[in-house]
Parts: structure tokens; C-alpha cells; sequence
């Protein structure tokens, strides 16, 4: 991610400060997904609907934690920098924590789709992934590189 020196104790520090760092920056852009499905529901900003935006965050931090959690480390270890792949991660993260939910978030989220509401809903989700990806992106993504193997 940044520039470490070679001493160990601070090699150490530098990877506890990067690790938060990542943890802070998947809240946030679970909260930013979260917000792009709360946000055209009916009544917003409504108080009912900022308890579904943090009812939504939950339900997106447990669903998404195991695929994005793979993407971010391939990311770290690899050290991509690219917004393309932080937006396509985000989207697949996303397609497959509906997967793993067997569409149970979208029934969740878009209670009202009807025969072609769940389209909307689908790209809707999608989309979410899209704005979370680049928020993971915006906040550690562009700085990451690749660690140094060198002793």
C-alpha cells in the first residue's frame, strides 16, 4: 500500500495502519452502496429511511465481507492500482453476495419489484457495487502497490 521502511517495528506499525485503513475504507464503501439503494425509495429523507440505509449497510457488510475481502487482498498482494478493477470487483462482489443469498437481498431491498421491477432492482444493485468500488478505490485503491519482497 505505502512506502514502508525496512525496520521492523515500524514495517509492523505500517501494516497495522494500512489494515485500518482498509477496514475504514470497506465501511465506507459499504455505507456509499447502501446509500445508492436507500436513496429513490419512497419518503426519502425520511427517518424510516435512514434506519433502512443503516439496515441495508448491515445486510451488505455480512453478505459482501467474504468476496470483497479476496478482491481487496488480490489487490493488496498484487498491488493494483486500477479504477477498472476496483469497479469490476465492486460489481462482482456484488453479483455474487446475491448469488450467495440466493436473491434474498433483493426481496429484502426492493420488496415492491414486480415482473420487471427486479430488473431495475438488479441493475440498481449493480450499480451500488459500481459507486463501492470506486469509493474502495478513491480511499486506499490509488495508492496501493506492491509489497517489496527485498530483505
Amino acid at each position: 500500500m505505502w512506502a514502508t521502511s525496512r525496520h521492523p517495528a515500524v514495517s509492523v506499525l505500517g501494516h497495522r495502519v494500512r489494515l485500518r485503513v482498509m477496514i475504514l475504507a470497506y465501511l465506507s464503501a459499504s455505507l456509499a452502496a447502501a446509500l445508492v439503494l436507500v436513496m429513490g425509495l419512497p419518503g426519502w429523507p425520511t427517518r424510516e429511511a435512514l434506519f433502512r440505509l443503516f439496515i441495508y449497510w448491515f445486510f451488505i457488510l455480512v453478505f459482501t465481507f467474504a468476496p470483497a475481502f479476496l478482491a481487496i487482498t488480490h489487490a493488496a498482494a498484487s498491488g493494483t492500482r486500477s479504477l477498472w478493477y476496483y469497479v469490476v470487483a465492486g460489481m462482482g462482489v456484488t453479483l455474487f453476495a446475491l448469488l450467495v443469498s440466493g436473491f434474498l437481498l433483493l426481496k429484502i431491498f426492493f420488496p415492491f419489484a414486480g415482473n420487471l421491477g427486479w430488473l431495475y432492482a438488479l441493475a440498481k444493485f449493480v450499480f451500488a457495487g459500481v459507486v463501492g468500488g470506486f469509493v474502495f478505490w478513491g480511499l486506499v485503491g490509488r495508492k496501493c502497490e506492491a509489497p517489496s519482497h527485498s530483505e
